[in-house]
């Protein structure tokens, strides 16, 4: 008996050690990546390009800032809206709503042109004979298709399970220590672990709504 709580303790320990990295990654490598990418833009690739592919490196240049801002909010920032939006009004839960949707899908398409026109330089790059620069062009391209492909792809998945099975418990409980951490940080008034459980049972009945 001893020895299966050890071992419990071991997977749960083990399963940390990797779960600490991957968060890293995803929280402060995803909003890097464009940064690293815009500075090669302008001061790598911009004095390489013809006169009249500047305006599609600016074009670039505004997608990968856009994505650092926006990828920097809603990683940082949809814990703490989720654990706070049981108190919003409907209104302005719609509105976040509708403005967040619009956005995502306009730098989604965004997002497609510049991978598509990141593509277009590397085969030029690569009939200049410059294969360094051609290489990082698809990168870009990659790196923005992917993203998009994996972000799009995780929320149809977690719509769906939330739809069918409800919140996650282990979900639910992020959003009511989120709660708490807010509290402490007089962010939000401090709620009880009844009205919690309330607020729990509204956010399955919002999503299934």
């Amino acid at each position: 008996m001893v020895s299966i709580k050890l071992l419990r303790l071991a997977l749960c320990c083990a399963f940390l050690f990797l779960q600490i990295p991957a968060m890293l990654a995803i929280w402060i490598g995803v909003p890097s990546a464009p940064v690293y990418f815009t500075w090669f833009i302008i001061e790598q690739l911009s004095p390489d390009l013809p006169e009249e592919l500047k305006n599609q490196a600016l074009e670039a240049v505004m997608c990968l800032i856009f994505h650092t801002m926006f990828f920097s909010i809603v990683l940082w920032g949809l814990l703490p809206y989720y654990s706070m939006r049981p108190e919003m009004s409907p209104s302005v839960r719609g509105l976040v709503s509708c403005s967040f949707g619009l956005l995502t899908e306009a730098l989604t398409i965004f997002a497609m042109h510049v991978a598509f026109v990141s593509w277009n330089w590397s085969g030029q790059f690569d009939a200049g004979g410059n294969t360094s620069l051609a290489s990082h062009c698809r990168a870009i391209a990659v790196f923005l298709v992917v993203l998009w492909s994996l972000g799009w792809g995780a929320f149809l998945i977690f719509l769906s399970i939330a739809v069918d099975f409800g919140i996650p418990s282990w979900i639910r409980q992020m959003l009511i220590d989120m709660r708490k951490l807010l509290a402490v940080l007089r962010i939000q008034p401090e709620v009880s672990q009844d009205s919690a459980s309330a607020t729990e049972k509204k956010e399955m009945m919002d999503i299934n709504v």
